[in-house]
């Protein structure tokens, strides 16, 4: 498998990475804006069955066509409405009384009626004639009251035989002789005119409230009811439909694509900043950028497909099933927890604008993400994480019934599966988190605690070869490991890594384990034969041998840093001052006496040289006490300040005074006081023998 470290090595390479990163995120993002845009045009034939996305309601050209029809039906069903013209009427009343205004100024005076009385015979005129005044102006009232009375009925056209019966009829109720009953119904027929005249205004307006009950001609399509069928020939109304289905002629929007880039490219830039003022370990190794950035894009990734899913069973919100904690899980583990809670929210950011802008979903997968980054906090036995994964599935569950609750959802059917939905999230997560790690730390070259656990059974081969090869050597590791992992534990630092960094920093001393004092069981001191400068080669040579071998058996690089690192550059002294006695040269000397180092550039490796030295120091006492163990401590830890053995390694001096107590606390535990049983039984034998005499 190729190193991400060395692929990373070019600076070109590693932009371009970054900068596809970006681009495919964004992508991905900017996928469910994208219009599925239908181009058939009429007269086409379809190559596919295209069906209603939603409830649609559209009015094709036939709809419109027949809503005409229906409202020409309608005008032409209408009746007209007439009104009475009262200029008529007028019109008519004044004729009336024009025909006896003339009767009585002339006809009454030289007895010739004009033609227009032709409808009495000769004997009604003579008797009209002898008429007085007031009989006239009475027969001219009934006259004019029966011809309003008539007029007021309205007609179109004047049927005399109507209106004759209807004027008998309205004077039979009247007290009026034969002749002036004759001479009423004679003027009025003589001077009747139609006075029914077509009103367009209310014509209209009841032709209006005719078609105002006509509701629209619209054609419905239900969510899945097919548009147009494959092989179909495509009509305007397809179109139309398409058209106000929103799927037609549509184009993709560049400018919401760049909007997404940019928010991608800030993200990238936020995490990069805040790694460089806060994790400079982490800001130093261009890998982790790559991890962040490939576990970002295949959660957002993992999000859009199940927003496809659920454009087909949208029924239950599948969006429950992001599974945001695996992001969570992995950065954890292989980068920073705080980075975890970092990018955690750029994702659920980023995926509730995929899905529109859904503020729930981001306060889901924002809660689900800072849940997982604490409960999984120093989890490392399975047991532990299996039972943070239920708490964190029931931490969903409880989220998804108060989004339930606030959207006012009151179907059960939706609590029951989304809180499953929710629980199994949490759950399986950590699952595929528990099987990903290992690729990831593979392809990234990343120790994980989970794997320093595995490294800490000592059944290891390289532990085993120590125990059988360098016996003393391996009780020296033991004791450096539990002395580096109190301190570690003290100081807040990584108490697994310094653990097994202990187990294994001093593996290089099998290859000449004789060569070593903790090693020399009653056999003579090899150095003695030897000039310093050879000695001081064979014991700043295990350093880089321990390295071969930790390479050969393939340990992490963060164990074989350790191995390099935790004697530093620190002079070899007792070497050192032989070469001066016995060469009588001067101290410029004293670089060729140094460990090749380099000296000790994370907290750990620093907890594990001030370990390793203090455990050799303390163990060369005579009779250790804890006064003699407290000086001895405190002047490895001097020594070590003054040599700048701990510039490196970010370890402050408040830190220091607390590691000094963990290595005392645990001193005072190993070389607490003991009964002198041999005086005790010295003792009980001179008392037993003063008894016997």
């Amino acid at each position: 498998m190729i190193s991400v470290d060395k692929l990373l090595a070019n600076k070109g390479v590693y932009v371009g990475i970054v900068t596809l990163g970006v681009i495919l995120s964004s992508f991905v993002l900017f996928s469910p804006f994208i219009p599925e845009s239908v181009a058939f045009s009429p007269g086409d034939i379809a190559t596919q069955t295209i069906v209603s996305t939603r409830y649609l309601e559209t009015q094709t050209k036939a709809d419109l066509d027949e809503e005409v029809k229906l409202r020409d039906q309608v005008r032409a069903s209408v009746g007209r409405v007439y009104s009475i013209d009262t200029q008529v009427n007028e019109a008519v009343l004044a004729h009336i009384g024009q025909y006896f205004t003339y009767l009585k100024e002339y006809v009454v005076d030289d007895g010739a009626f004009p033609e227009g009385w032709g409808f009495l015979s000769a004997q009604d005129r003579q008797e009209l004639l002898s008429f007085s005044d007031e009989m006239l102006t009475s027969l001219q009232y009934f006259t004019l009251a029966n011809a309003e009375k008539l007029l007021l009925t309205g007609f179109q056209q004047v049927d005399s035989e109507q209106v004759r019966d209807q004027l008998e009829s309205q004077l039979a109720v009247l007290n009026v002789t034969p002749l002036q009953e004759r001479v009423i119904v004679g003027l009025i027929l003589v001077t009747v005119q139609p006075n029914l005249v077509l009103d367009q205004t209310k014509t209209q307006q009841l032709i209006n409230k005719q078609l105002s009950q006509i509701s629209k001609v619209m054609t419905i399509f239900k969510e899945g009811q097919p548009i147009v069928y494959e092989g179909d020939l495509v009509t305007q109304d397809h179109v139309d439909i398409l058209t106000d289905l929103g799927v037609y002629g549509l184009q993709a929007s560049l400018n919401k694509f760049l909007s997404l880039l940019i928010v991608v490219g800030l993200s990238f830039v936020l995490v990069e900043r805040f790694i460089f003022f806060f994790n400079q370990h982490v800001y130093k190794n261009k890998k982790y950028f790559v991890l962040i950035f490939l576990v970002l894009f295949l959660l957002v990734f993992s999000a859009r497909l199940l927003l496809n899913v659920m454009d087909v069973q949208g029924q239950f919100d599948i969006q429950f099933l992001i599974p945001i904690p695996i992001l969570a899980i992995i950065l954890s583990m292989l980068v920073t927890p705080n980075l975890s809670l970092l990018c955690g929210t750029l994702a659920s950011l980023l995926v509730a604008m995929m899905y529109k802008g859904d503020f729930l979903l981001f306060l889901y997968l924002f809660s689900a993400n800072a849940v997982t980054t604490f409960v999984f906090y120093r989890k490392y036995r399975r047991s532990d994480l299996m039972v943070s994964g239920y708490i964190l599935g029931l931490f969903n569950a409880l989220m998804v019934v108060s989004i339930g609750l606030f959207q006012e959802i009151n179907d059960p059917l939706w609590f029951l599966m989304n809180m499953g939905f929710g629980f199994g999230n949490g759950v399986v997560s950590v699952m595929v988190s528990l099987a990903l790690i290992p690729y990831f730390e593979s392809l990234f070259k990343i120790t994980t605690p989970h794997t320093l656990l595995e490294l800490s059974n000592l059944n290891h081969p390289l532990l085993k070869k120590l125990m059988v090869a360098a016996p003393g050597t391996y009780q020296h590791s033991i004791m450096v490991a539990n002395l580096a992992e109190a301190a570690a534990e003290a100081v807040k630092a990584d108490a697994i890594l310094c653990r097994v960094g202990g187990y294994f920093h001093d593996i290089g001393k099998m290859k000449r384990p004789i060569f070593f004092t903790e090693n020399q069981f009653g056999v003579e001191n090899p150095h003695n034969e030897l000039s310093p400068r050879i000695s001081k080669m064979i014991i700043s040579a295990h350093a880089k041998d321990g390295q071969e071998m930790g390479e050969r058996y393939k340990l992490p690089k963060v164990l074989i840093d350790i191995i390099l690192q935790h004697h530093g550059t620190t002079l070899v002294s007792f070497f050192y001052s032989q070469a001066l006695h016995q060469e009588k040269e001067s101290e410029a000397i004293e670089d060729e006496f140094r460990y090749l180092g380099p000296k000790p550039n994370f907290r750990e490796s620093g907890i594990l040289m001030l370990a390793d030295s203090v455990e050799a120091a303390v163990r060369s006492l005579d009779k250790p006490t804890p006064m003699k163990i407290e000086g001895m401590v405190d002047r490895v830890f001097k020594h070590k300040l003054n040599d700048m053995q701990l510039v490196d390694c970010a370890l402050t001096l408040k830190e220091l005074e607390t590691i000094k107590t963990a290595f005392l606390s645990l001193f005072q535990a190993i070389y607490h006081s003991r009964l002198d049983y041999q005086k005790e039984l010295d003792n009980i034998i001179s008392q037993n023998t003063s008894g016997n005499e």
